[in-house]
């Protein structure tokens, strides 16, 4: 469906991947559009996942669970209610229909005319036959040898194995740095200064490293022994270089703000960096010590600029610049031989950060239709993908590919709720390590003979039930509903099943579960609000 299409107060552009709900515009991404299409192609029929994976995802192998958050997205942007629906019905166990009536908008395409060839043409296509033939033939050929030399572009989405907490320190940890030895440095944040720390990754040993009322920005590794960073006082703000162990060294002052630093790639003498409020992005050089105003060399930059990303070929600088008149933050891809610049994507309604996974893709962390989390971006169309989705009020600011190891560093700003234990009117929890991860760890209970924990979690982004083996202190994923929330833990007297209150679609359910393999023996909608 490529034409224009109206239902309700909604207007669709499928060719500009545009839904306009009365006066708000939102642009989405390629599957949504899609999605949408393939249900009002199909209104008032039930379309089964099957159905919507083969039409929307072909050739894909596609996770039951992608079909619910687009269709949990579409209902976001439509403004539809999945309780009351105007627009898209969950039908139980089925699949899902489109109700509204649509109507069509661009009624003036041209239709096709049906052409008659002459006796003349007809003999020149039957001698030209074999010619014809052989040309096919031939790019049947040169497609097949293209084939071997070409991968498509397509988006490398890890698997997660595991979410586990890396520090655990009094305060609010984040803005960190990660260097070829295995070495974390991060900023610690308490109620009145921010401290450098230094973490080793391999031995889990960690150390302060500044001692100082400095309030300080996101550190960069300048070599495997040297930091990077900004810092303000109530007087000024500077940019310094700290050799570990050693005393601080200023490159830069300035009276303004000093934001985001960027290494240049291929370049271990030069950064680049914001200033002021309305940030303007200053090259530095540590050789000379001179600093340049890059808009002296790149005139057409946009005004506001934020999060500068060089690509790891030093050829492109990417950077998110906000559109205020729409809500948006925008992606934009500079390229630095040609000056050109390219709108990556504009369907972030907010973004806190910038980064590349170790596939050279951009990772964001920001907010797509209402839905926090890391978002993999398509850097053709602009899509983004959800890769970790943030839980309840949580929040990703920062996060970091190791340059050394296959683990993604992400800062969660939430309220953890820690599972203690407590026995005898003495708090014994230090003889049990730390369950919390990044998400929320609620509704605990032991079994009888005490040597297992049954707690739920939404550490995955999904809220599931979680087994802790005491004895060798490992914790398993027991369920895998990818459930919004699971309350009210209670195990079976033989020890087999554990049942519990839990929510997948909009109705609150109980269900039975293998207390061994998570498989939902049983499930039942309940009263219970």
């Amino acid at each position: 469906m490529n034409r224009k299409f109206s239902f309700g107060n909604v207007v669709v552009d499928p060719q500009a991947n545009l839904i306009c709900v009365g006066s708000k515009e939102t642009r989405v991404g390629t599957q949504l559009i899609s999605l949408l299409c393939y249900l009002v192609e199909n209104k008032q029929q039930i379309v089964s996942r099957q159905q919507i994976t083969a039409a929307v995802w072909p050739n894909v192998v596609v996770e039951e669970g992608s079909i619910s958050r687009a269709i949990f997205s579409l209902r976001n942007v439509l403004g539809d209610d999945a309780k009351q629906p105007k627009f898209i019905e969950t039908i139980p166990k089925k699949g899902f229909r489109f109700l509204a009536d649509v109507s069509f908008l661009d009624t003036n395409i041209n239709k096709d005319i049906e052409v008659y060839p002459s006796d003349h043409t007809v003999l020149s296509v039957k001698k030209s036959r074999k010619a014809i033939l052989g040309i096919i033939i031939f790019l049947g050929l040169l497609g097949m040898l293209a084939a071997l030399w070409y991968e498509p572009e397509h988006l490398h989405k890890d698997e997660i194995l595991n979410i586990l907490p890396a520090t655990k320190i009094e305060g609010v940890e984040g803005d960190m740095a990660i260097n070829g030895n295995h070495k974390m440095a991060f900023l610690n944040f308490t109620s009145n200064r921010a401290d450098l720390y230094l973490k080793d990754l391999t031995t889990g040993t960690q150390e302060r490293i500044t001692y100082d009322n400095w309030q300080k920005g996101p550190p960069r590794w300048l070599n495997d022994n040297t930091l990077i960073y900004s810092r303000c006082s109530r007087q000024e703000c500077q940019i310094v270089s700290q050799v570990l162990n050693q005393s601080t060294h200023v490159l830069y002052t300035s009276n303004a703000f000093l934001g985001e630093i960027a290494l240049v790639p291929n370049d271990p003498h030069s950064f680049i960096f914001c200033e002021g409020i309305a940030p303007e992005l200053i090259w530095f050089d540590m050789r000379s010590g001179k600093h340049e105003n890059l808009r002296n060399r790149y005139n057409n930059l946009p005004k506001n600029i934020m999060y500068p990303l060089f690509s790891k070929d030093n050829l492109r600088l990417y950077f998110i610049t906000p559109d205020h008149t729409v809500s948006q933050d925008i992606i934009v891809e500079y390229e630095l031989s040609t000056k050109k610049i390219r709108t990556i994507s504009t369907q972030f309604d907010s973004i806190q950060s910038l980064t590349f996974d170790r596939h050279q893709q951009l990772l964001v962390s920001g907010e797509v239709n209402h839905t926090k989390g890391l978002w993999l971006v398509d850097m053709k169309d602009g899509a983004p993908t959800l890769f970790l989705r943030a839980t309840n009020n949580e929040s990703f600011p920062r996060a970091l590919v190791s340059p050394s190891e296959p683990n993604l560093y992400v800062q969660s700003l939430i309220l953890n709720r820690d599972i203690g234990l407590i026995s005898g009117g003495i708090d014994i929890t230090n003889e049990f390590p730390d369950l919390n991860s990044t998400g929320m760890e609620t509704s605990a209970i032991f079994t009888d003979d005490e040597q297992f924990i049954y707690f739920v979690s939404d550490r995955t982004g999904f809220s599931e039930i979680w087994r802790y083996d005491i004895a060798k202190k490992i914790a398993t994923q027991i369920t895998h509903l990818k459930a919004f929330i699971f309350l009210s833990l209670v195990i079976s007297h033989d020890g087999q099943r554990i049942a519990a209150l839990y929510n997948n679609d909009p109705q609150r359910k109980m269900g039975i579960f293998s207390i061994h393999t998570g498989e939902l023996l049983a499930s039942k909608t309940s009263k219970v609000a």
